[in-house]
């Protein structure tokens, strides 16, 4: 098959198909179908590894907020952590127990008699695998030393005891 163009005063001759077939247009695509199911689940999977990290900063975060309410209010807060939830519970400021009693250094009430939570943090990619009771008391030290949290498939213990620092 022979084109001819009109270039100006030039004339340019072509010889061959224009454009693509069918079967060039289909294995194009075939390949290209090909790296996207290979490409996209890696793609998805750091998405979900982002997201799960910046939730674990904000439980961080939540955690550190209460310690420092708890000591600028003077007054106990209770956290409830069970399985993708964080309810946090502010008791009435108490006097500072009695020395005479070692193990009830820290004023602790049952938060789930009828009472709503203060606040409550729900979360869609970290896990507590266990319910886990937290209570800062006045003076922003938690009853814990640590909390263990399921980011992903990844189990992490994260420390309690240095969130003042």
């Amino acid at each position: 098959m022979t084109s001819v163009f009109n270039m100006g005063d030039d004339l340019v001759l072509r010889q061959g198909p224009n454009g693509f077939t069918l079967m060039e247009l289909l294995v194009v695509m075939t390949l290209m179908s090909v790296f996207m199911a290979l490409v996209a689940p890696l793609g998805i999977n750091t998405v979900n590894k982002a997201r799960a990290q910046t939730e674990y900063v904000k439980m961080q975060s939540v955690l550190k907020r209460q310690a420092n309410r708890a000591f600028v209010s003077g007054a106990n807060i209770e956290l409830i952590l069970q399985q993708n939830m964080i309810a946090i519970y502010q008791t009435p400021a108490k006097h500072p127990p009695e020395r005479n009693n070692a193990s009830s250094n820290i004023d602790t009430w049952d938060a789930q008699d009828n009472h709503q939570p203060d606040d409550e943090y729900i979360f869609e990619y970290i896990t507590f695998p266990e319910v886990t009771h937290i209570v800062f008391n006045r003076n922003g030290i938690p009853s814990a030393y640590g909390v263990t949290v399921l980011v992903g498939q990844k189990e992490i213990e994260y420390a309690l005891q240095g969130l003042w620092d």
